[in-house]
């Protein structure tokens, strides 16, 4: 809105753009810490799956939030999560769905 309403520059011609290089640990962790899999990890760089494990550690675990567009994943993700934490660590877990939530699933 803020674009439409108070333009504070409009330019023409031929846009030329750079990507900042990641910085390291941001984005992509190869070893990651921890006994809880949930998945594999993309890369950035190349947007493709990796090898590289997506893991839990008890010791950085807390809250956690999905939030996303419907069909990304996001109640696999929590029924992968809560499946492997209770498997692995034998927490309790409360969901609270307040969307429809994985009817398929």
């Amino acid at each position: 809105m803020a674009a439409l309403t108070a333009p504070a520059l409009f330019e023409e011609g031929v846009a030329s753009t750079v990507m900042a290089p990641i910085p390291n640990g941001m984005g992509f962790i190869p070893n990651m810490p921890g006994n809880v899999i949930i998945g594999h990890q993309y890369s950035p760089e190349t947007a493709e799956l990796t090898t590289a494990q997506v893991r839990l550690d008890t010791e950085m675990f807390m809250h956690t939030l999905y939030a996303g567009d419907t069909g990304f994943g996001k109640s696999v993700a929590a029924i992968r999560t809560v499946y492997e934490t209770t498997k692995e660590w034998n927490w309790r877990t409360i969901v609270l769905d307040f969307g429809a939530g994985c009817g398929s699933c």
